[in-house]
């Protein structure tokens, strides 16, 4: 009996001291992990502070205001500093706008210059193409008139040169004698000279018709070789006619003073448009 009280004794001691550490265990960890989690919550706040204080340190370089907690005006220097800077970041809104503006304004006009631009070299192109065109046609006038006045010097010379055998022509054929004035007549006062040649030439003519009369009544005309070749009708085809000499003179008389004209009028305009061509057509030497 007394040693199953003695046994019982020392298993209630045996719980008890169990009971005691467990207590003491569980007061351990309790203890334990309160510090954990004060040295976790000491941590967050002291990270907190940390980003804190780099959000003000931050904030101080942009406002240029520092936030110190034993100053609480400091708070407010923050706010005006803050609206300071709104207010100068509107303005600077407003100044690029403003700027964009005047951009896209001068891109505006710098395309349309850059179209008139165009357009001036097209029309710059045009006009020198006009005046090459003008030059050639100036100098291609130029040479036509030239080789025009080329060619009636040609036709005055041949003429002059012709003058003297028509004059022995009308001397014996009697053609001046038919012409009975004191002065002489036109053919007498004139002369033969280009203008005067086709006059000199009609009188020619009209005394070789009567000299053609003549012959025919003669009875021995049929008979005498010389004279019927000589009353042989012939078509020269080589040579114009008296009439058409005479209108080509007065037609090559009339383009002269039209180019003396036209010169004039180009001497006065200060080298313009050519003159006109003139054409003329010379009879073969």
């Amino acid at each position: 009996m007394l040693e199953e009280k003695i046994q019982q004794g020392h298993q209630a001691e045996e719980e008890y001291i169990q009971q005691q550490r467990q207590l003491e265990y569980h007061e351990v960890t309790e203890q334990r992990n309160e510090e954990n989690r004060r040295e976790m919550r000491l941590g967050y706040l002291q990270n907190h502070v940390r980003g804190q204080e780099m959000d003000f340190q931050r904030l101080h370089r942009i406002m240029g205001v520092k936030f110190t907690p034993e100053k609480p005006d400091s708070v407010q220097d923050i706010v005006k500093a803050s609206l300071n800077h709104e207010q100068r970041n509107a303005s600077l809104l407003h100044y690029v706008g403003v700027q964009n503006a005047q951009i896209e304004e001068l891109e505006e006009q710098a395309r349309a210059m850059e179209a008139e631009e165009m357009l001036r070299t097209v029309e710059q192109k045009k006009a020198d193409d006009e005046n090459v065109a003008n030059t050639a046609l100036n100098e291609r006038a130029a040479d036509l008139s030239m080789a025009t006045l080329n060619g009636i010097t040609k036709r005055e010379e041949d003429l002059k040169k012709l003058c003297p055998i028509v004059e022995n022509l009308c001397a014996m054929s009697g053609a001046s004698a038919s012409i009975e004035r004191e002065d002489g007549g036109i053919l007498q006062l004139k002369g033969c000279r280009p203008d005067t040649l086709t006059d000199y030439l009609r009188q020619c003519d009209e005394a070789i018709k009567e000299l053609r009369a003549r012959v025919m009544s003669l009875p021995t005309a049929s008979g005498n070789e010389w004279l019927r070749d000589f009353l042989a009708h012939k078509e020269v085809v080589t040579y114009p006619t008296v009439i058409e000499i005479r209108k080509e003179l007065e037609s090559a008389a009339q383009k002269v003073k039209e180019q003396k004209e036209a010169k004039a009028v180009m001497g006065e305009a200060g080298g313009g448009e050519g003159a006109p061509a003139l054409g003329m057509s010379v009879v073969g030497d």
